[in-house]
């Protein structure tokens, strides 16, 4: 059996900033409990477990030091005969109990893999250690950790089922639903991935270039901007194709998924007023009826959005519409992004880098990515 992935292994795990749940189990119980694991990553739970153990550290060393990290929400023991004979697992109860009483909100979920109640493992408990012997008896005191009436999950056909529903009532921040969501949008065909990076398509603009017509455009079709639909077309033989927009996501949060178009669509002067009517015009022209109603929110590209923190890819980079280009070359090679914090705007590179430089603004074009907001359960 290949071992259950952890949470580090999510697309979109952060690490040092996503919260997760301990695994402490026996290695005698691996393959039933590599069997719970299994069950509880598709469930979107976030937890660690001895797989990410690296060679050169003392035993149960880094383990110990995962348990004490503040985002570790709470610990999860698989209970058995051999759980409590394990020295290495006595280490990692003892480092709960330290946790415990510095810090009330975490938690710890007793699990039974065997056919039995903790009372009886721990009575049947046959230890030559001296030091685990002693220990079980603290624990088993009316303040301890496995007390005769500590309430524990039993080992039957519910068991995953009863601990996602233990672990979603005490503890919901280590439930991470993007992967869930990412699988069920893949499954439907709603989106699709590139290179660990999740995009779909909607909406029009003018992007491709179809080519010379040989012909000058008739007098109604030469403008940028008309009847609220971008024409595509400059005084020039080069027409310009409405093509699908393709979004890139960014985030799922809750049933929002925040994209940005993988393009700088546009170039124009970044005054705040320029972006107000620029988002209002893109978003009468870009969507029909029927997608405006998938459609919360159309807003501006903020710092956070760029902050590999807060977003599910890893490649920053935006690309050039051909029709960008025609209209300002240079103005294509950086965009505009506003300060999450101040809301002071900024210029950035085509690869996500901000330009360190004194420049003013409102005498400045550059291109413009918006972010939409789209309702997950309509796409």
């Amino acid at each position: 059996m290949n071992a259950p992935k952890s949470y580090l292994d999510r697309k979109t795990t952060v690490e040092n900033k996503t919260p997760y749940l301990f695994i402490s189990y026996s290695h005698k119980n691996s393959e039933v409990v590599s069997n719970i694991l299994n069950k509880l990553y598709d469930y979107g739970v976030n937890y660690w477990y001895d797989k990410e153990l690296h060679a050169g550290k003392k035993w149960n060393e880094e383990a110990l030091e995962k348990i004490k990290d503040e985002k570790c929400l709470g610990v999860i023991f698989f209970c058995s005969k051999p759980f409590f004979e394990s020295k290495p697992c006595h280490q990692e109860i003892n480092e709960t109990i330290n946790k415990l009483q510095n810090n009330s909100n975490n938690i710890y979920i007793p699990v039974c893999v065997e056919e039995c109640g903790i009372a009886e493992m721990i009575n049947n408990t046959d230890c030559s250690d001296e030091t685990v012997n002693q220990n079980l008896q603290k624990l088993t005191l009316d303040n301890g950790l496995f007390h005769k009436d500590v309430t524990y999950i039993p080992y039957n056909e519910n068991l995953v089922e009863k601990l996602y529903l233990e672990i979603k009532r005490l503890v919901p921040d280590v439930i991470n639903n993007q992967e869930m969501y990412l699988n069920r949008l893949l499954a439907k065909k709603a989106i699709y991935e590139r290179n660990n990076n999740y995009y779909f398509e909607m909406g029009t603009y003018p992007q491709n270039e179809v080519g010379s017509l040989h012909q000058m455009p008739a007098d109604n079709d030469v403008y940028d901007f008309d009847d609220n639909r971008y024409r595509g077309l400059r005084k020039t033989q080069q027409f310009y194709l409405y093509t699908p927009i393709t979004f890139r996501i960014l985030n799922i949060e809750e049933n929002l998924i925040i994209a940005t178009p993988k393009h700088i669509l546009d170039i124009l002067n970044l005054n705040d007023e320029n972006i107000k009517n620029w988002l209002e015009t893109f978003e009468q022209i870009a969507f029909n009826k029927h997608e405006l109603e998938k459609i919360i929110e159309i807003k501006e590209l903020e710092t956070k959005h760029l902050n590999r923190t807060d977003t599910l890819v890893n490649d920053k980079k935006f690309n050039n519409t051909r029709y960008s280009l025609d209209k300002d070359d240079i103005a294509a090679s950086t965009f505009y992004v506003k300060d999450s914090l101040t809301n002071q705007k900024s210029l950035y590179s085509l690869n996500g880098v901000k330009i360190e430089a004194s420049y003013n603004l409102d005498l400045i074009n550059a291109g413009i990515v918006p972010v939409v907001i789209f309702d997950l359960n309509k796409i």
